[in-house]
């Protein structure tokens, strides 16, 4: 891929180079062909022309020719290319940023749904209703604890893994 330092370059020397076709002489002469350039004085010999450059077949002669239009039309679809490229970047910035917001969202809504906590991590505040889990027996919807030890309505139990919180009752309608 060309820098914008090369780029540039190219820019300039298009833009020094003598205006299009309709400056061009191609001539046969010495058994070579050639292209000169310059105004219409100087194609008809009333002054000094340049010597271009040398070409050896039709192909060469028509990549010169078509070179003066060809380059800054390359360059302008360069330009394009390019203002394109800068405006996909800033979309792809701002997706970006709307990942790591939904991203924290997530993290924000899943720290609100309710999970299994298990007793070693942490225990309920005593007294406080709370859902319970015990291999033996499955799930309880009322038990809690008191100083480590575990309740339902009329049982001390022994062998609860995992509890959760209750859930909120439903907000009232307006």
């Amino acid at each position: 891929m060309l820098t914008n330092s090369e780029l540039n370059e190219i820019r300039e020397r298009c833009e020094k180079a003598t205006p299009g076709p309709e400056l061009v002489r191609y001539e046969h002469g010495g058994g070579r062909s050639y292209i000169q350039t310059g105004d219409w004085e100087s194609l008809h010999g009333k002054r000094d022309r340049k010597l271009v450059a040398d070409y050896y077949n039709e192909e060469d002669r028509e990549f010169y020719h078509s070179a003066r239009a060809d380059i800054p039309a390359l360059l302008a679809h360069i330009d394009a290319l390019e203002s394109e490229r800068q405006l996909l970047i800033a979309q792809q910035e701002k997706m970006c940023e709307s990942f790591e917001k939904m991203g924290e969202q997530i993290k924000e809504l899943e720290s609100q749904i309710p999970r299994w906590i298990p007793v070693e991590e942490r225990l309920p505040e005593n007294w406080v209703g709370v859902i319970v889990y015990s291999e033996e027996m499955g799930v309880l919807n009322n038990g809690w604890t008191v100083d480590g030890k575990w309740f339902d309505q009329t049982t001390i139990l022994d062998d609860i893994t995992h509890w959760m919180p209750l859930p909120e009752g439903p907000e009232e309608e307006k």
